[in-house]
């Protein structure tokens, strides 16, 4: 039975006698008096017992009260910053913060309510803990953040957990949270970020067939930022069915397409010849010590627009080229724009295998994938089209 100071009991009793809940500001007093000359254990526990909203007894001399739950279940602030602070005193003990279990109330309290963003953000910021922001995402569906991220201040919510994340990683857990994030509120990179999280069966039994293993981003070097770009140039064509016809030329065969620059950094073969198909692996020889091959996800085609999305394996079966410098995905494509001109793409999501080639593989990749683009626009204008649009690169760790 807690033993407490006179005034502790007399705040206590006071608030207990009035005949209903105790309110916040009789809930504020009690926390005053006991924080005065310091927190016993005695008192600890009578906190404990009011965040819980559990009966207790409490003794002072020779006097005693005991309080019913329904007394202690007073009534809270509605202001954003006294209810996460609420939030985080409740998962709190002894100065210990329970991160789990504060993550996993603050995403109920954003699948409950999306009126809640902002208290979870002062939670957030308040705790300044990876491990709650990653808790937080963990405890939310895919659905629950595109929910989040199409609310204005939940995108930005999502965005400082991504930053925070990104600050300071130490696992690829922190790496999964990130790209799940991305996967909801980026509308140029999010299908590349998830393409691990939405594996077609038909890449499953090619990846069995071919002895080879998908490489997730989110399995890559967490010790650098994530890797988001896009690569475009936008050309008219005097017969816009010559857009087609040239992006399946580079489906065939990229290097019939890209200029001298990309054909010295990458030599693709694509196994079986023909246009690709999903579960269809390309093999590439990469200029330097680092080979790799990458596998078909999805690939569409019509007149007006077409894309191929693929992500690295690593090649298990004996010759095979083993782990690719690269883990992510990358999309190459074109599409009809509303003034009768044609822009050709790629644009790419990955982290590097390991910290050397994340850091090490920045430049050939620009130098790669500015060729490719070059050699659109070459072929384009070799058959009577005209570039309308300048090579277009933007890269950025944050796609959304």
């Amino acid at each position: 039975m807690p033993n407490v100071s006179s005034k502790v009991f007399q705040s206590i009793q006071g608030a207990a006698t009035t005949g209903r809940n105790i309110s916040a500001q009789e809930s504020a007093k009690i926390k005053e008096e006991i924080q005065k000359d310091g927190v016993t254990p005695d008192e600890s526990a009578v906190l404990d017992a009011m965040k819980n909203q559990i009966s207790f007894t409490v003794t002072s001399g020779k006097e005693s009260i005991t309080v019913n739950p329904s007394e202690v279940s007073f009534p809270r602030s509605t202001k954003p910053q006294d209810v996460a602070d609420d939030m985080v005193d409740n998962s709190t003990s002894w100065g210990n913060l329970r991160e789990n279990e504060l993550g996993q109330n603050l995403a109920k309290s954003l699948k409950t309510r999306l009126n809640n963003i902002p208290v979870v953000q002062k939670a957030l910021e308040k705790v300044d803990d990876n491990e709650v922001n990653q808790s937080v995402v963990d405890n939310l569906s895919n659905k629950d953040l595109k929910t989040i991220a199409e609310h204005s201040e939940g995108k930005n919510l999502l965005g400082y957990v991504y930053d925070n994340l990104d600050s300071n990683r130490t696992h690829s857990g922190e790496g999964t949270a990130m790209q799940r994030i991305a996967a909801q509120a980026s509308t140029t990179h999010g299908h590349l970020a998830g393409a691990e999280f939405n594996v077609p069966p038909k890449v499953t039994e090619s990846l069995k067939a071919n002895n080879a293993e998908l490489q997730p981003m989110s399995e890559g070097t967490t010790l650098r930022s994530p890797s988001y770009d896009t690569y475009e140039v936008t050309v008219r064509f005097k017969d816009p069915a010559q857009a087609k016809q040239l992006f399946e030329k580079f489906a065939r065969n990229p290097n019939s397409v890209g200029d001298d620059d990309f054909d010295a950094k990458n030599d693709f073969t694509l196994r079986g010849g023909g246009l690709p198909e999903v579960g269809d692996i390309y093999d590439i020889d990469i200029q330097g010590p680092d080979n790799g091959s990458i596998i078909v996800m999805s690939s569409s085609m019509s007149d007006n627009s077409g894309s191929l999305v693929i992500n690295t394996i690593n090649d298990k079966s004996s010759g095979g080229y083993g782990a690719h410098p690269e883990n992510g995905a990358r999309e190459f494509g074109f599409r009809a724009n509303k003034d009768g001109t044609h822009t050709f793409y790629t644009k790419g999501a990955s982290r590097g295998n390991t910290l050397a080639e994340h850091t090490f593989g920045a430049g050939p990749q620009k130098t790669s994938w500015t060729g490719l683009m070059n050699g659109f626009k070459e072929q384009a204008e070799a058959v009577g089209a005209q570039t309308v649009g300048a090579i277009d690169i933007e890269k950025t760790h944050k796609p959304f």
